[in-house]
């Protein structure tokens, strides 16, 4: 089932989801960088609305890193 429409099979007021992990992003100059996301669906009046939060997992992983090693 894709992630859209799991989103729309929950109740209203829990329409968002959490991506963690195993994502890829892609930076306008075509570099690639570890992310997590979150996906949230509202509605305002009929039109249907979706936003995608990407966060870069650069920075956290390479802490993750240090600290375990």
């Amino acid at each position: 089932m894709s992630l859209v429409r799991a989103l729309e099979c929950q109740p209203k007021d829990r329409q968002s989801m959490w991506i963690a992990g195993g994502l890829t992003g892609c930076r306008k100059d075509h570099s690639e960088f570890p992310a997590e996301a979150s996906l949230s669906r509202s509605e305002l009046g009929e039109n249907v609305f979706y936003t995608l939060i990407l966060r870069n997992l650069t920075n956290r992983l390479e802490a993750e890193r240090k600290f375990l090693f």
